[in-house]
């Protein structure tokens, strides 16, 4: 069973490691990653000012997830949700979204968007998600989508 606990400002440099180390997951180079550095940390400002939540398996982190209110769209956007490796295509994600959904309907939202990691986009379908937009990443020539998600 997954439990989920906010995060505190204690919390930036453990998120940080999960989201460096969740994206190498994906073969990415360290010059890539630089590309994202500024992108996969996360500070103490971040977590006072955005809703992140650690998630655990039998109390063991497994990954976490951050939602932040995105002014343009009126929304809240999934601005990050990451596994530690060992913890990925184990149906975790699946329940960890269906968490963040049930989350976002109790603050009265009726949709939420997030920008894909193209690796994870399979899992973003199969959540429903519809691409809204779609722009050009930091690595030159590769396009980024972003999802839009309803919220009954």
């Amino acid at each position: 069973m997954l439990t989920y606990k906010k995060a505190t400002v204690d919390d930036g440099e453990l998120l940080t490691n999960i989201s460096t180390t969740s994206k190498r997951y994906w073969n990415y180079t360290e010059e890539q990653l630089l590309l994202w550095k500024e992108d996969l940390e996360i500070n103490e400002k971040y977590l006072l000012s955005n809703l992140v939540y650690k998630v655990f398996y039998s109390e063991k982190l497994i990954g976490f997830y951050a939602l932040k209110f995105d002014e343009t769209e009126n929304c809240y956007e999934i601005d990050h949700l990451w596994l530690l490796p060992e913890n990925i295509n184990k149906g975790y994600g699946k329940h960890i979204f269906q968490n963040i959904i049930s989350q976002l309907s109790t603050l009265n939202q009726t949709r939420c968007i997030l920008t894909a990691e193209p690796n994870a986009i399979g899992f973003y379908q199969k959540m429903n998600g519809k691409i809204i937009s779609t722009f050009e990443s930091k690595i030159s020539g590769r396009m980024l989508e972003v999802y839009e998600f309803k919220i009954k």
